[in-house]
């Protein structure tokens, strides 16, 4: 298995989503190569973990993630 590691960008606030919106967050706490890494392995179908001491943060990063690949 392949191990990408994306940790939250240092030096970065934590922003409240209910204000900006959940993608907003994403694109603010990781970069756009991290990004676009997590995104290609869920498009062939890998499994990937997210982990984050706030749940909050996680929620809101799946679902953003979700709707990058899955556009209502």
């Amino acid at each position: 298995p392949q191990t990408i590691r994306a940790p939250l960008l240092r030096n970065r606030q934590v922003v409240d989503a209910t204000q900006f919106g959940p993608m907003f967050q994403l694109f603010h706490l990781l970069s756009i190569p991290h990004i676009l890494a997590i995104i290609r392995v869920l498009l062939i179908e890998r499994s990937v973990l997210l982990v984050s001491s706030q749940l909050s943060i996680l929620t809101n990063t799946a679902e953003s993630l979700k709707e990058l690949l899955w556009e209502h």
